[in-house]
């Protein structure tokens, strides 16, 4: 009797590894270039954040902002906190232009993206 139990926990052990496993083979990550619309001009400066809409640990805002270098060019990563197939609303948000909110999966690897100059205020 002792025998079998140690087995069943031995194998459910090794079923909770296994499952682990293959969580850890693929993280959610996103590459993605922002330029303005209609050009190639990139965005550099902008802020990311990050709300997982849907992942393994529930919907919650990352406390990490992530920003667009010199060159529109930004990447998202949980760092290993959520598995690649989490979905994720990125806010994109820069003085001048209009927020940016794109909905993805983290399977997805890179993006481009374009964002809309804000009217100038009126005098």
């Amino acid at each position: 009797m002792v025998h079998s139990r140690r087995l069943a926990f031995g194998a459910a052990l090794g079923c909770a590894w296994a499952l682990m496993a293959s969580c850890t083979d693929c993280f959610f990550t996103l590459k993605g270039h922002l330029v303005e619309c209609g050009t190639t001009t990139p965005v550099p400066g902008a802020s990311v954040s990050v709300h997982i809409d849907e992942g393994l640990h529930g919907p919650r805002t990352l406390a990490t902002t992530f920003t667009s270098d010199d060159a529109g060019v930004f990447t998202v990563t949980t760092e290993g906190s959520e598995v690649c197939s989490a979905t994720a609303t990125l806010t994109i948000t820069r003085p001048g232009f209009m927020q940016l909110q794109r909905q993805f999966e983290g399977a997805r690897t890179s993006v481009e993206l374009c964002m809309t100059r804000s009217a100038p205020p009126t005098p």
